[in-house]
């Protein structure tokens, strides 16, 4: 009755083809004669239930087959529970980016704003003394400042419009903004995932974290290292999952990075420590440089994909 009274059926069910009493549930009648058994899995009735199902065959002692056993258990708290939970991970997230946004702000536009600021002051002084040579010079350097100001403003901005998370998640998102940057740049670059991650999803928290940090690896691949190829590897160990973006440039001495190189690394490490992880810069001159992003590896960490619901 209650079995009935749950799948809909109205007429009497013993005696019949379970194909022509179930025909209203696919989905169910495809579980039942999958194989292995016994098989489980989720199951919606109706807009408001959601139910998991468990199906094992039934036999005698001498393995004489009897049918399946069919148990439905009702899951549709836990599924909203599980929906509250993400909501609020995404609304975490958005506060977080919105915080380390600022940071960047504050770190790299406001420092170069600064450093203009500044040259205008030393112009003005000059003037006001007479030394047209040193105004002159003062001036060009604030020409030089207010052009990176822009250029660093317009990647920021770029990084920011291609760094919303599509629903799909970080690999498909990613995959689209490395076809746009090899297109944009030359630069060929190629995404390097195991098929377990990518059947995954991050927790929303880390890929809010991952995909602007792996953004700006790039731009710094794409400003400073005159590579014609580039490669993000997502690697997952015993206890870390490891993200590296490497290229085959001309590298560098991480001792010497000026001031201004040091802003986006300083974010990049910034983000990653946010959400427990740790950066690593390898490079030397004429080999190459790898960034290495290592995070501590929980199940936790990651959700279903909507699509494998």
């Amino acid at each position: 009755g209650a079995a009935r009274e749950l799948l809909g059926v109205k007429s009497k069910v013993i005696g019949c083809d379970v194909a022509q009493v179930l025909r209203a549930h696919p989905k169910l009648l495809e579980l039942i004669h999958s194989k292995p058994a016994p098989a489980q899995d989720e199951i919606r009735l109706d807009d408001a239930h959601c139910y998991g199902i468990h199906i094992s065959p039934l036999a005698t002692r001498r393995g004489f087959g009897l049918g399946k056993l069919i148990l439905f258990y009702d899951m549709s708290e836990e599924k909203e529970a599980q929906k509250r939970l993400q909501d609020q991970q995404r609304a975490l997230a958005v506060l977080k980016e919105r915080e380390l946004l600022a940071r960047d702000l504050h770190d790299g536009i406001g420092q170069m704003l600064a450093a203009a600021h500044f040259q205008v002051k030393s112009a003005t002084d000059l003037l006001a003394r007479g030394d047209t040579a040193l105004a002159e010079s003062c001036l060009h350097r604030l020409a030089e400042v207010t052009q990176k100001t822009k250029e660093s403003l317009r990647e920021y901005l770029r990084g920011v419009k291609s760094g919303f998370l599509s629903e799909q998640g970080l690999f498909t998102t990613l995959r689209q903004y490395l076809k746009d940057y090899s297109y944009n740049y030359g630069i060929h670059t190629e995404l390097v995932a195991p098929q377990e991650l990518e059947e995954k999803r991050f927790d929303s928290t880390i890929e809010a974290q991952l995909q602007p940090v792996i953004q700006e690896a790039l731009t710094n691949v794409r400003k400073h290292s005159g590579v014609s190829s580039a490669r993000v590897i997502f690697a997952l160990g015993d206890r870390e999952i490891r993200v590296t973006v490497e290229d085959n440039g001309k590298g560098f001495d991480p001792e010497k990075i000026s001031e201004s190189q040091g802003f986006g690394l300083r974010s990049m490490r910034g983000r990653v420590e946010a959400v427990g992880g740790r950066l690593e810069v390898n490079s030397t001159p004429g080999k190459g440089t790898r960034v290495i992003i290592r995070g501590p590896w929980r199940p936790r960490l990651f959700m279903i994909r909507p699509d494998q619901k």
